[in-house]
């Protein structure tokens, strides 16, 4: 019993300390573990935001991966990523249509030359033509006569030749040659008319001689200038519509007088 040889225990605060009591965690400790879970969350947003990047650059297509970014290389320069595949090149389109209008202008002056070098054979025919009737008007001797004669069968065929080769000719490419072409043949054909008229006048100044020292003027050497003078105003009508088109094409401008 206590008091009766046995000592009481000891009570609090009689030279022992009490017993621990737990107290409010430390600051320091808190602000740990926030922090702690602070990074988590930082990873996480990080992780979540690279990916959309990665989608974003993608296209926003399944299956498609962006463009992996430069490396550095050891010297510092960076090492851009290889550039994808170019696609070939569209094909060239055909230059038929490009060279359409020069292939035309090339047939247009072809035609134009084909022309003129027909001019140019009948070159010195009317000339040769007015002599000769010279020649019979003054009424000489019997050779020169036939001579003249001679002068007006040669001009008639060879205007009927050019009629022909005239015709023949092809100047669907020649602005205004289609037209040009009708009027020399109209007046090709009247001279060649007009030459067979003089070369029967001559025929008959042979036959009949010059009684009055002067050949006679008969119906055909009438007729021969009647048409003879259509001829001239259609060879001018051809020389107004041809020289426009033959200084396009570089050749040389024509008269009346020397169709």
């Amino acid at each position: 019993m206590p008091g009766y040889g046995y000592p009481y225990p000891p009570a609090p605060g009689y030279g022992y300390p009490p017993p621990p009591v737990p107290g409010p965690v430390p600051v320091a400790e808190r602000r740990g573990g926030r922090t702690a879970l602070l990074v988590v969350l930082v990873v996480l947003l990080a992780a979540g935001l690279g990916g959309g990047l990665v989608w974003a650059l993608s296209g926003g297509k399944p299956g498609t991966t962006a463009t992996p970014p430069s490396t550095a290389a050891p010297g510092g320069d960076a090492t851009a990523a290889p550039p994808p595949p170019s696609e070939p090149d569209a094909p060239q389109s055909s230059g038929a249509a490009s060279d359409s209008p020069s292939a035309d202008q090339d047939a247009a002056g072809r035609q134009a030359k084909a022309l003129d070098d027909l001019l140019t054979r009948n070159s010195g025919a009317r000339q040769q033509v007015g002599n000769a009737v010279a020649t019979v008007q003054s009424c000489p001797d019997s050779a020169s006569m036939r001579s003249a004669a001679k002068v007006f069968e040669q001009a008639a065929t060879q205007r009927e030749q050019l009629i022909g080769e005239l015709d023949s000719l092809d100047l669907g490419a020649l602005d205004g040659g289609q037209d040009a072409a009708q009027l020399l043949r109209t007046a090709w054909q009247q001279s060649a008319d007009a030459d067979r008229a003089y070369g029967r006048w001559a025929d008959a100044v042979i036959a009949d001689g010059c009684p009055d020292g002067t050949a006679p003027r008969t119906s055909d050497r009438e007729q021969g200038d009647a048409i003879s003078g259509r001829a001239s105003k259609s060879k001018q009508s051809f020389v107004i519509r041809w020289n426009p088109i033959a200084n396009r094409y570089g050749l040389a401008s024509r008269t009346g007088d020397g169709i």
